[in-house]
């Protein structure tokens, strides 16, 4: 009896959830050139916030907000994310944000 209540109950089989630390955005498979940074992004501020500003200047991919008040959005050419740039200083969310390239961090040995 008691070895069917632990078949019953599933003990030790299948209980992992299979994440792992890779958590992969689109971004990641975005080329450089056509993604900026955004910095100083008020919390309240939503994605769709973020890329309705953002189509002002180009034809936006992926708009994502980032942690600590950061957020990258990401343009269909390399041309708008440039665009892009001009945006510095304008308001969103009662702050002004910045924008700037986007870097690529360096790949850990």
């Amino acid at each position: 009896m008691m070895s069917m209540m632990r078949m019953l109950k599933g003990k030790g089989k299948g209980k992992g959830k299979g994440k792992g630390k890779s958590k992969s955005t689109p971004l990641d498979k975005i080329e450089v050139e056509k993604k900026v940074w955004v910095g100083n992004v008020a919390p309240a501020v939503t994605w769709k916030e973020l890329e309705e500003l953002f189509k002002t200047v180009g034809d936006t991919s992926w708009a994502e907000i980032l942690p600590k008040g950061v957020a990258c959005v990401a343009f269909k050419t390399a041309e708008e994310a440039a665009a892009a740039l001009s945006l510095s200083g304008s308001e969103l969310g009662g702050q002004a944000i910045e924008v700037d390239v986007w870097e690529q961090k360096p790949k850990k040995a």
